[in-house]
């Protein structure tokens, strides 16, 4: 059973986006915030989180991923990228 105190925050309307950098290559999750533990985001805020550790196969709706700083449950999936957040000009 999963508690809250598993976990820092909710993720919802969340997607995978590949993280390419001149060291490494990895994955990080964009996502609207729910329930910050740790009072870093207010609720309904668009983010991106820092690097993954957890394996792509646990990556799915209703798990616990792990990033470099914090443990996200994953709620519902993006579904259509009309839901995404657009990018400021």
């Amino acid at each position: 059973m999963t508690t809250n105190a598993d976990y820092d925050a909710v993720l919802q309307h969340w997607c995978v986006v590949p993280y390419r950098s001149p060291f490494d290559d990895a994955d990080v999750i964009v996502a609207r915030i729910a329930g910050d533990r740790k009072g870093r985001f207010a609720d309904g805020r668009w983010m991106m989180t820092s690097v993954l550790l957890s394996s792509r196969e646990d990556i799915r709706p209703g798990s616990i991923v792990q990033t470099l700083n914090s443990r996200y449950l994953l709620g519902e999936r993006l579904e259509t990228t009309a839901d995404a957040p657009r990018p400021l000009r």
